[in-house]
């Protein structure tokens, strides 16, 4: 089985895969227990299931991949600080599942919320937020104009081979 669909322009996809190496170094570098690599495996298999999901299903179940992102973010918020991972890429994907900006900002400020909620609840220090909070803020905002680019390419291009069609 293939972990992209094939003739699909995500490539990308394997690339920045790559930045959840951050997820696996605070178990490294704090030497964790048997135990808690267990627990960090499991959520690395979650994490890829749902991300490498996410281009197999229609753009509705993609969001439930997306909250079920978060969550996992929640869950490891209070043992490895590399959770920030799960919130940094829920607000990464999302603008590219939605239709508009509007509910994509809808969904980031949701995820905001949550982040904020979550260093509150569980007393985490400020470099979680920042992480969590800041720089999902700052990829999830760029990438609703990126979403928002790729839309209107999309429209363009058929617009331009609808006119190529156009009988003379």
């Amino acid at each position: 089985m293939r972990l992209l669909p094939k003739n699909d322009d995500s490539h990308w996809a394997m690339y920045s895969v790559l930045y959840f190496v951050f997820f696996l170094l605070d178990p490294i570098l704090n030497h964790v227990s048997a135990r808690q690599w267990v627990f960090t495996g499991l959520g690395t298999a979650a994490f890829l299931l749902l991300y490498f999901g996410l281009f197999w299903v229609s753009s509705k179940q993609g969001l439930l991949h997306v909250a079920a992102m978060v969550v996992l973010g929640i869950v490891f918020a209070k043992y490895n600080s590399g959770a920030t991972t799960f919130f940094i890429f829920a607000a990464a994907l999302t603008p590219f599942l939605v239709d508009t900006d509007s509910i994509a900002i809808k969904i980031l400020l949701a995820d905001e919320a949550i982040v904020g909620l979550t260093w509150w609840l569980l007393h985490l220090n400020g470099w979680f937020l920042f992480f969590a909070g800041g720089l999902s803020f700052v990829v999830g905002a760029s990438n609703i104009h990126f979403a928002q680019r790729n839309r209107t390419n999309k429209k363009l291009l058929r617009a331009h081979e609808e006119i190529e069609h156009w009988p003379l």
